[in-house]
């Protein structure tokens, strides 16, 4: 491993209806969220060997988000999953 990133890991919803008022868009884009999760993905892409260290919830965000880190190719398996928690939206 080159570089492991300390922080969060969050999911980010984008609205995908400009213009509207929040309550009324129906349609987003989800995205990996968090400026570390971002720098890690961002290395990994210029070719480091990444891994991560961070928690999310034990819910169907952090499995969506877990699978996206190991699509990848950053290393996850420092993330802890905590039941009960909600992973960070």
């Amino acid at each position: 491993m080159d570089v492991c990133v300390l922080g969060r890991i969050g999911y980010d919803l984008y609205a995908m209806e400009h213009g509207r008022p929040l309550g009324e868009v129906e349609h987003f884009s989800r995205h990996l969220g968090g400026s570390s999760a971002n720098i890690a993905v961002g290395l990994a892409r210029l070719g480091h060997a990444v891994g991560i260290i961070s928690s999310v919830g034990a819910d169907a965000l952090a499995d969506y988000l877990l699978a996206f880190l190991r699509a990848e190719k950053v290393d996850a398996r420092f993330v802890r999953l905590v039941p009960g928690y909600n992973t960070s939206l």
